[in-house]
């Protein structure tokens, strides 16, 4: 997870799953994610998707270019709408989750600045 600023109006903030990046290739075939990198292709187990969407898309990224997609796909406004997200606009991360209350954590997602 990333807080980012909309790259089209910078002065509001999303919080969003990083997904891609930089010189991967991102593929969603009938809903499913797909990831192309020098390691091969896997697809993303993602047991917290709220709902889907039936859609296929697929994007290469360049050197400072990240994808981010948000857990409601089938409203949610991301990288599939707008394209890929320069580096400049990824401002940190979360470092607490308070809901569901089940699931309160410290530094949800796990993502360091040196993945960045």
């Amino acid at each position: 997870m990333v807080i980012i600023k909309y790259p089209n109006d910078p002065s509001k903030f999303f919080i969003k799953r990083l997904i891609g990046f930089p010189g991967e290739t991102v593929e969603i075939r009938s809903g499913k994610v797909y990831i192309k990198n020098g390691d091969g292709e896997f697809e993303l187990n993602e047991p917290y998707i709220v709902y889907g969407k039936d859609e296929n898309f697929s994007i290469t990224l360049k050197d400072d270019e990240y994808f981010v997609m948000g857990d409601n796909r089938a409203g949610s406004f991301d990288s599939r709408i707008w394209g890929p997200l320069p580096r400049k606009y990824i401002v940190g991360h979360p470092i607490l989750r308070l809901f569901p209350i089940n699931k309160i954590s410290i530094s949800p997602g796990g993502l360091d600045e040196k993945d960045l």
